[in-house]
């Protein structure tokens, strides 16, 4: 049994280092990043003051930061990063965002400060990864209600940066999972280094980020109304967050969400988060497809047990 069970997991991996090479047509990668960006149904959840800029044709990259916290402008990978952000920075010169009402301000993209992230799919155990990012990760393999762990990521959080300042800090962003040098250029942005997990069951899709307790997470849990939840004498928050719909623009090849122009609609969503020792844990999920408070606290429960056994 146990050998059957270590060819299937060298399978799976040999499958998803694969994937991650393949190159959809332009139709088909348009067609995606439409949806996904839209936030339709099955598609990812995009948090207040957040675009995503997918390049490469990559459809790995596409899911890459699905789950992060709020606040946070996620890029990923391109080979056009450097025109996009010379062409980006000359564009742009203001951004709409909800302010502290939530409602649709404009500000300008020089001095409008937001948190940015990017990431790479990783097939570093946990161990590897508890000593490369410095705080303890364990992820289990199956969770409450057969939710079944399906792909783990690194990330790269910058969490003081103005928007003009972000699209010229994205060609480092990626280097410095790996590179220390690279990582500690970006001093001045307060970096911190991430993880996150994604698990699916038959019902929903949801996503486990961790990291540093930042002021992004602080802003989170003091900004927005939210009920609190006791997980065996650890508090956890289930937040009510609005996060608006941009329009699509395409840069370079590049599909993002266009925060020069008002968003098109704005939901509410409800990501779950709880701090223990100095560290973060947050819940999210697919649009339309969130799971009720107690189930979520189920998930949250089972994810601690087991991390604490």
């Amino acid at each position: 049994m146990e050998n059957k069970q270590d060819f299937e997991e060298r399978i799976r991996k040999n499958l998803k280092l694969k994937g991650n090479e393949l190159c959809p047509s332009d139709e088909l990668y348009s067609r995606i990043m439409n949806d996904v960006l839209n936030n339709k149904s099955g598609n990812f959840t995009m948090f207040k003051n957040r675009i995503a800029n997918i390049g490469g044709k990559r459809l790995s990259i596409a899911i890459l930061c699905a789950f992060m916290i709020l606040g946070i402008v996620s890029f990923s990978t391109s080979n056009n990063l450097k025109a996009f952000a010379t062409e980006t920075i000359n564009h742009i010169k203001t951004i709409f965002v909800l302010d502290e009402t939530n409602k649709v301000v404009e500000k300008a993209a020089d001095t409008t400060f937001i948190g940015v992230t990017t990431g790479k799919d990783t097939l570093l155990s946990d161990n590897e990864l508890t000593k490369k990012v410095g705080f303890q990760v364990f992820f289990p393999k199956n969770l409450y209600s057969g939710m079944k762990l399906t792909n783990k990521n690194e990330l790269i959080n910058l969490n003081k940066i103005t928007f003009e300042d972000s699209q010229r800090a994205q060609p480092n962003m990626l280097k410095a999972i790996d590179d220390k040098a690279v990582f500690n250029s970006l001093t001045s942005y307060e970096p911190t280094r991430g993880v996150g997990a994604e698990y699916v069951n038959d019902k929903t899709q949801l996503f486990i980020s961790i990291g540093p307790v930042s002021s992004e997470i602080k802003n989170l849990l003091s900004s927005y109304t939210s009920a609190k939840v006791d997980l065996n004498g650890t508090l956890g928050y289930w937040c009510e967050v609005p996060i608006p719909s941009y329009p699509l623009i395409k840069q370079s090849e590049i599909m993002q969400q266009d925060m020069s122009k008002k968003p098109n609609t704005i939901k509410t969503s409800h990501p779950f988060i709880w701090c223990s020792n100095g560290v973060y844990y947050l819940i999210t999920f697919l649009p339309d497809k969130e799971l009720s408070m107690d189930e979520t606290v189920a998930v949250a429960k089972s994810f601690i047990n087991q991390s604490t056994k």
